[in-house]
């Protein structure tokens, strides 16, 4: 029958046999575990774990629990540290400390590598023979170590613990940062992506389509430059239709004074027509904007930007409802060869209208109503125009005039629209012209050939075949 008796006992008798002093304080006051002695085998057992490996530590004492962390509800009060007055020769089996242990371990390539782990360690097992003592320790990940005496290094844990809940709480904002971050860019991306699917180019859309995005896009302060008489002031007044609001128009000039705006002092103060309808919701129109003296243009600042105007009857305050049109031939850079009567504006007027600012020019869907013939004629003296460089205008009201002559049967229609050019321009436009019969004529053949070949519409290359005035609806109409 085998005998029983305490490890302590078996440590004891064992150092005394190497002539050692025995030190049966090595493990403290701990119960160590019972194990028998088969005399006959010479052989120790205690329940498959042999001396000096490492020691079962039961739940009382810190073995893994539900939560996976071995150290979990540990007081403080009982963790070993720089500022404990215990030594790192006096740790036994159970023991937690707080330090660094430095020890070998295989990377996966199967080298050996040297680590110094920090953290809470539990001591699992302790052995000593000639060489030392060897300390094997687990990790609050589970992860067990080897280590001598001289590869644990004591830290404070009060220290370490709060420079790591410093470092929670850095982390925690660097979390909330990363994910506002992440909701951030996840909103720019959808974003981004309706942008994708719903934007347009804007310089391709019609005079009349240009000015009421801008205007949905909630810009009040809008200025139409284009060519004389190619619809600004036009647009204007049908906008202020289509919203059913009051519309003022006011033309200025080289004689428009300040007094238009603000009103007059003599001989009595006066309201004026601006303020009025600039106090309530309306379309106001100020037609040839770049004609003013630029110092006049100037007061119209503060009601531009500001949303108020001083007036002699007092401060008066724009309505977020009204809507202020500038019309100009000129980008206010001052006058040019054509246009000799328009100003140049000062550099904080133009800035009230970043944004607002359209370049308008004669619009193919306002002309298309008129008579064919005459929209043909007045587009082949834009060409002519532009080829040659003559100082002309054909705008639509020259379209409109001509279709008022031609209803009312005047033969000499094309000569009267040009009656004040003078004999060398008549004679470009003359050499220049096409008969609009004779080109109705070619273009029936050319869509002939089309439908023989059936070549799609919107593949036909219209400025190779000189035809640079027929529309894409009209080509569109083309049936096969």
């Amino acid at each position: 029958m085998p005998t029983k008796l305490h490890l302590s006992d078996i440590i004891i008798s064992i150092m005394k046999k190497k002539g050692k002093k025995a030190r049966a304080c090595a493990f403290g006051a701990k119960i160590i575990p019972v194990i028998e002695i088969n005399k006959g085998a010479n052989t120790l057992l205690a329940s498959n774990i042999k001396p000096f490996e490492q020691a079962k530590i039961d739940s009382s004492n810190g073995s893994l629990n539900s939560s996976g962390d071995p150290f979990a509800g540990t007081d403080p009060a009982n963790i070993i540290d720089c500022k404990s007055k215990v030594s790192i020769k006096d740790l036994n089996v159970g023991d937690i400390f707080f330090g660094t242990v430095s020890t070998t371990v295989k990377s996966p390539d199967g080298k050996k590598v040297r680590i110094n782990p920090l953290g809470l360690f539990q001591v699992t097992g302790k052995t000593e023979d000639s060489y030392g003592i060897t300390c094997t320790v687990q990790g609050s990940d589970g992860q067990q170590y080897k280590t001598s005496k001289g590869g644990i290094k004591l830290r404070s844990y009060k220290d370490e613990a709060g420079k790591a809940e410093e470092l929670k709480q850095k982390l925690e904002e660097l979390k909330k940062q990363k994910e506002e971050a992440e909701k951030k860019a996840k909103e720019v991306m959808e974003k981004q992506e309706e942008f994708n699917k719903n934007c347009f180019d804007f310089a391709n859309l019609s005079p009349e389509d240009k000015l009421l995005k801008t205007v949905k896009t909630g810009t009040t302060n809008i200025w139409m430059v284009g060519p004389a008489g190619c619809g600004k002031s036009t647009m204007a007044r049908n906008l202020a239709s289509a919203m059913e609001l009051p519309y003022l128009c006011i033309s200025c000039g080289i004689g428009t004074s300040a007094t238009e705006f603000v009103g007059y002092k003599y001989p009595e103060r006066e309201a004026t027509k601006f303020s009025e309808y600039y106090s309530k919701p309306s379309v106001i129109l100020i037609d040839e904007f770049t004609a003013l003296d630029p110092a006049v243009a100037q007061v119209c600042n503060a009601a531009l930007a500001n949303g108020e105007i001083e007036t002699t009857t007092g401060l008066v305050h724009r309505h977020p409802e009204c809507i202020i049109i500038a019309t100009s031939n000129t980008f206010g850079n001052g006058a040019d060869r054509q246009y000799v009567a328009n100003n140049q504006l000062d550099a904080s007027t133009i800035d009230r209208f970043v944004g607002g600012i359209i370049e308008v020019d004669y619009s193919p869907a306002y002309e298309s109503q008129f008579d064919p013939e005459v929209v043909d004629y007045v587009t082949q003296l834009r060409c002519i125009i532009k080829n040659h460089s003559i100082r002309r205008i054909a705008s639509t009201r020259m379209i409109q005039a001509g279709h008022k002559m031609k209803e009312n049967f005047f033969k000499d229609w094309k000569e009267r629209l040009i009656i004040n050019w003078s004999e060398s321009e008549k004679k470009i436009v003359e050499q220049n012209l096409v008969d609009f019969w004779t080109q109705q004529k070619d273009l029936d053949k050319q869509i002939n050939s089309l439908i023989k070949h059936k070549l799609a519409p919107e593949k036909i290359d219209k400025d190779k075949l000189g035809w640079t005035n027929v529309s894409n609806g009209s080509l569109n109409q083309i049936q096969y």
